[in-house]
């Protein structure tokens, strides 16, 4: 996969996430030598030193990178400058991927039925909250022939498509991931049946509700920019 596919990680602290996301990575089929770039903006020194000793320690079978970050849609572009690959995972720093053909596997159906943008169902690690990624599920293959709506922490894109379309906008405060995805053809996008894992973090700090109104609230704004300008309190 090394001539096909770059991985680019935003990263704000994430500590002994972003080293299991990273773990995880060594497990995938024929990860050897692709460039992974972790786009970081941490301000705690935990974070920092553990990615620049994992960077000289050079333990891992995929190449290591650590770059500057920002706000997602800031820290995804920053990361995507350095790809030369035909396609770019956009990654989060606390997506597990258990499942260890997904990378290899989502490439082949990319390149198979000539799509631009794929990404997979998503599940708590911990098994909660997993009616509400259940119910997303439905609410995408639903809204997909209006809207593609892709979560963007797993986020496989075709990086001519990428570049076409401009990247992420710089100026998107909240679901960048949606507002460049909803850029796809309906018929370019597909959601595959793997799984990956996340922690529920948001679900726990946000609220259920919250997270909820600010899903249908990306969807029913979709032409409307202003609404997705505004932060929204989500990064705070």
């Amino acid at each position: 996969m090394k001539d096909l596919l770059t991985i680019v990680i935003p990263c704000k602290n994430e500590k002994d996430i972003i080293l299991k996301t990273l773990n995880l990575l060594n497990y995938q089929t024929d990860i050897f030598k692709v460039n992974v770039i972790v786009c970081d903006i941490s301000d705690d020194t935990i974070t920092d030193k553990l990615l620049q000793d994992r960077v000289q320690r050079k333990t891992d079978l995929f190449n290591l990178t650590i770059t500057s970050g920002g706000l997602p849609s800031v820290a995804r572009n920053n990361g995507f400058k350095l790809v030369t690959t035909p396609y770019v995972l956009f990654l989060d720093a606390d997506i597990f991927l258990l499942d260890p053909e997904i990378l290899l596997s989502s490439i082949i159906k990319m390149r198979m039925h000539n799509l631009n943008l794929v990404t997979a169902k998503f599940r708590s690690d911990n098994g909660k909250y997993n009616y509400v990624y259940k119910t997303f599920d439905v609410i995408q293959s639903i809204s997909k022939w209006i809207t593609p709506f892709c979560l963007g922490g797993f986020m496989l894109v075709r990086s001519e498509t990428f570049r076409q379309i401009g990247g992420f906008d710089e100026e998107i405060k909240v679901a960048e991931d949606y507002h460049l995805s909803k850029q796809i053809k309906s018929t370019k996008f597909k959601r595959l049946n793997n799984v990956v894992f996340t922690p529920p973090r948001r679900f726990e700090t946000k609220g259920i509700m919250y997270m909820i109104k600010l899903m249908v609230g990306s969807f029913f704004n979709h032409q409307n920019k202003k609404w997705f300008t505004e932060d929204k309190n989500y990064w705070k």
